[in-house]
């Protein structure tokens, strides 16, 4: 199944304010209604992220009216759920990201209900734990998660700080230059740098460490602000979108850019994802257009394919999770045991059962004798002859086998 690309608006129509798809090059549908303002006002949705462990979006709003605290949890991108933070009415909203390592979501806000509480974080996108920081008066834009450096980076106005748990949180030398940086993301593979974009004296950042920066006032022959960033395993290139005519800037190192137009005209692309189920960059905008490359460098423009009458703001894609083992034992009659340990990481486990009667195998203890077939295979889908894992033979089926009794644990599905 294609996990769905959503896009949250910050303005236009108070319904739904929600958009999903899984070809976002030729059509979107609406989503199900985001929380709105007691009044029927619609909220101004600044942010949203994805868990594979969870199966859930976490979408933010940066505030606006009454409802500085807006968080919805969706696990279709359709059905949404309104949530609370504590302090309602005090945060305004501008960034999320989430740890699978940690199993946590983190929001950064720019204010909050004390001076230096800017910071929530929350395991389950449900219940949410306020967390401070060490400077008071200072605000955050944008966070991101490094699984490499298990290290948290959120930057704002000049300001910078890190955590390695996501409760506390440390101040850094930020960025230099006057700037405010407006989305971070971690590039791994052989980058291995956070990349910052933002709008300012310095429009770009980049740091291997999240400790020291390198920043530029120009890049990929452009000096335009800069609204978002992603980053693609897959295909190796990092994107920016700027703000001069839907322009995109794309590198596979960091340091050397190329930029491109892409035929959007005045509107300025607002943020941009890469989908590893679709297998492309998606960027939205404040009105119809769709922007979206394939390869990461050719860019084309596609025209009223997402809902109009709505400004759309964020955009991000659902993603599958690492592959859950799954562990077999099964006790003989005469109570010898046999067991299919688990693979490591890097292996995963197949496991068939055929009938002689070539029934599928129900639930309950089977009315034949199973023959089990265990077999290995690795991250590229080849078979494994001789696996490194420790994993004991299935025994031989005797020409008259005894009756077995089968148990199926499935762990993490």
């Amino acid at each position: 199944m294609t996990l769905p690309v959503i896009a949250v608006a910050d303005t236009g129509n108070n319904t739904p304010r929600s958009a999903k798809t899984t070809t976002p090059a030729t059509g979107w549908s609406a989503g199900g209604s985001l929380p709105t303002f007691s009044n029927g006002n619609g909220s101004s949705w600044a942010g949203i992220a994805y868990s594979p462990e969870l199966n859930l979006f976490v979408a933010i709003a940066a505030g606006g009216d009454n409802n500085n605290n807006a968080i919805a949890t969706s696990s279709d991108g359709v059905a949404w759920t309104g949530r609370t933070c504590p302090d309602a009415g005090t945060w305004f909203l501008q960034d999320i990201c989430w740890s699978a390592e940690l199993s946590l979501f983190v929001i950064v806000s720019s204010t909050g209900p004390t001076t230096t509480k800017r910071i929530l974080t929350s395991p389950d996108g449900i219940n949410w734990t306020e967390r401070t920081v060490s400077t008071a008066s200072k605000n955050l834009r944008c966070v991101c998660w490094s699984p490499d450096l298990n290290l948290f980076v959120a930057l704002g106005d000049d300001y910078s700080v890190t955590s390695s748990d996501g409760m506390t949180w440390t101040d850094m030398v930020s960025p230099p230059g006057s700037s405010t940086w407006q989305r971070i993301v971690w590039c791994d593979g052989s980058i291995q740098k956070f990349v910052a974009c933002g709008r300012g004296t310095n429009i770009l950042a980049t740091s291997g460490d999240g400790l020291s920066w390198s920043t530029s006032t120009s890049f990929g022959g452009e000096s335009s602000n800069t609204w978002s960033v992603a980053w693609s395993h897959e295909l190796g290139i990092v994107a920016v979108v700027r703000a001069n005519s839907g322009a995109v800037s794309h590198s596979t190192d960091a340091s050397n850019w190329t930029s491109v137009t892409t035929g959007l005209g005045a509107d300025p692309l607002l943020d941009i994802c890469w989908s590893k189920d679709v297998g492309a960059f998606v960027a939205v905008c404040a009105s119809t257009h769709v922007v979206t490359s394939v390869n990461g460098t050719s860019w084309v423009d596609n025209v009223g394919v997402i809902p109009a009458s709505q400004g759309w703001k964020r955009v991000t894609a659902g993603s599958p999770g690492p592959p859950q083992p799954l562990y077999l034992s099964a006790t003989l009659e005469d109570g010898g045991e046999f067991n299919c340990a688990a693979p490591s990481t890097s292996l995963s486990l197949l496991l068939s059962a055929t009938f002689e009667d070539g029934a599928d195998l129900g639930v309950g203890p089977p009315v034949v004798t199973p023959h089990l077939e265990c077999a290995f295979t690795d991250d590229d889908g080849l078979a494994v002859s001789e696996p490194t894992t420790t994993v004991p033979p299935v025994p031989p089926v005797p020409s008259t086998p005894p009756p077995v009794q089968m148990m199926l644990v499935v762990i993490g599905w």
